[in-house]
């Protein structure tokens, strides 16, 4: 161990480099999935031929955001 010139910095680098690699498999694997699945609903009615139908006004909401994972909204920095 005379000639030895690493005094255990070889041993340290090689054990940093494999923890960073196993973080780095780590953090890939906790990445957030999310699926999304949109789906419709058409309704049919069979109206007797002796069925009056009256005007009536419909009222229709739309939602056009994007959605939005319920993760971020609990998990996040601290405010300040």
């Amino acid at each position: 161990m005379k000639n030895n010139k690493c005094n255990g910095n070889c041993y340290l680098s090689k054990q940093l480099k494999k923890e960073a690699e196993k973080e780095k498999q780590e953090s890939s694997n906790l990445k957030e999935k999310q699926e999304l699945v949109y789906t419709q609903t058409l309704l049919t009615y069979n109206l007797p031929s002796n069925t009056i139908i009256k005007k009536t006004r419909i009222m229709v909401s739309t939602y056009c955001e994007k959605p939005k994972s319920i993760a971020f909204s609990i998990f996040h920095p601290p405010l300040v």
